[in-house]
């Protein structure tokens, strides 16, 4: 009985890690622009829309904004799932002379 747990369970894992690569295999990243110095809440996207889903789905998805470090450049309204920036933006100090200026998030 406890190694048909352990085999239950390492299919589960297999399965489960199968399911995220076949996700990422099928994702698709999607970029947006924001003008350097915009304003803090300044709209940047709708993400509901964009990924083409229905209202409530990303709710239920638990979606959040994540960055690499301390800092989150961007929020995300969890009533109307818009994507709003949280502080001003400054090119030089997060990119340098890097080009283009890109934070992955």
């Amino acid at each position: 009985m406890a190694q048909t747990k352990v085999h239950r369970k390492k299919r589960q894992v297999a399965i489960f890690i199968i399911w995220m690569l076949l996700w990422e295999a099928g994702s698709e990243s999607i970029q947006y622009s924001v003008l350097e110095e915009s304003e803090t809440g300044t709209f940047v996207a709708n993400l509901t829309k964009d990924l083409g889903l229905r209202r409530g789905e990303l709710a239920a998805r638990g979606a959040q904004v994540v960055f690499k470090g301390n800092r989150q450049y961007l929020q995300l309204d969890p009533k109307t799932y818009d994507l709003r920036l949280n502080e001003k933006l400054d090119r030089e100090e997060l990119c340098g002379s890097t080009e283009p200026c890109v934070l992955p998030f």
